[in-house]
């Protein structure tokens, strides 16, 4: 019972960080595009947008839309996990 129980702690705390991953609304200053990033822009090549950090990626794109810095329809970017779980 000990060994699935361990077993069961080592796969949770493998899984977890997968879902609190946050996502960011940011400026790319050199092209003027707006992107949803997983990663905290670092303020210089990429603006961070918005009031913070989204909770999901779904939250963040109307954000992003409804910003005046963002007109521009934009694509999702590739740093983005998957939203299916694989």
């Amino acid at each position: 019972m000990k060994t699935f129980a361990l077993a069961g702690i080592f796969v949770l705390a493998q899984v977890t960080p997968v879902f609190a991953t946050s996502f960011y609304v940011a400026l790319d200053t050199h092209s003027d595009q707006c992107r949803i990033m997983v990663t905290e822009p670092d303020g210089q090549i990429m603006r961070m947008l918005g009031s913070g950090p989204y909770a999901s990626y779904t939250e963040a794109q109307p954000a992003m839309q409804a910003m005046p810095e963002c007109s521009v329809a934009q694509k999702p970017p590739s740093d983005v996990p998957s939203q299916n779980g694989g």
